[in-house]
């Protein structure tokens, strides 16, 4: 017979799956800003309760990737320039600084543990176009990870926990940047880039580079949503 703690680790991993889910949907752009989230279709679709839907809609909510509405429920956040430009602002400001201290301070253990991450992406550089919807995504992951074995390495937990707070809103509107052509590859070669800067202990050209590589994402991400908002209007629905 299980026991309660048995039956409360089923359901944080039905929560957990459910929020991985409808996070990817919105990161992908397949539920669309303004398309509203109905508890019940919901629920019918993932064949779950309302409980760990709920908190999986909760979590969605913190991360501000949906919007609690008037008239009930919630929807997907609406893209917002000026947030894109706050978000990146303080990417700017402490991922520089990051990069900066790593290619002053790193050990022989720290720049294995980023080279292994490099390796990775050159290899996928080798044989990835990155134009399909799941290449970008396996894209951001392993993007996601050469920072965040800096931000491992740098270890200001106070920062860290900065940076991870806004993680979510970075995953989408990194996916909407690399939807640009062509900025796929220039994004993953970058980080190559940097890696030999880290390697060469080149702190000051470190950390300009870091600098131009996130504005760039913003650019792109600015110039997908003003593409997006100059066609058709993506009016919301429902899911």
């Amino acid at each position: 017979m299980r026991d309660f703690n048995d039956i409360k680790i089923e359901t944080r991993l039905i929560k957990d799956v459910v929020y991985e889910t409808i996070k990817r949907a919105i990161v992908k752009g397949e539920l669309m800003p303004g398309i509203r989230l109905v508890e019940q279709r919901l629920s019918e679709k993932f064949k779950v309760s309302r409980t760990p839907l709920r908190e999986a809609i909760q979590k969605l909510e913190s991360e501000r990737l949906v919007t609690r509405i008037n008239s009930g429920g919630v929807m997907v956040t609406e893209f917002s320039a000026r947030d894109i430009r706050e978000i990146y602002d303080i990417r700017v400001a402490l991922e520089s600084k990051i990069i900066r201290e790593v290619a002053v301070n790193w050990q022989d253990s720290d720049l294995e543990s980023i080279n292994k991450i490099v390796k990775e992406i050159k290899s996928k550089l080798l044989y990835k176009d990155y134009h399909q919807k799941n290449d970008l995504i396996e894209l951001i992951q392993i993007g996601n990870q050469f920072h965040e074995q800096l931000h491992r390495i740098y270890n200001n937990q106070t920062c860290l926990r900065l940076l991870k707070s806004f993680q979510a809103r970075v995953d989408r509107y990194a996916y909407l940047a690399l939807s640009f052509r062509g900025r796929a590859r220039a994004a993953a070669q970058e980080h190559v880039n940097l890696f030999e800067l880290i390697k060469n202990r080149q702190a000051n050209q470190a950390e300009e580079e870091m600098a131009k590589h996130i504005i760039m994402g913003q650019d792109m991400t600015i110039e997908m949503l003003r593409r997006l908002e100059s066609g058709e209007q993506m009016a919301g629905s429902e899911a």
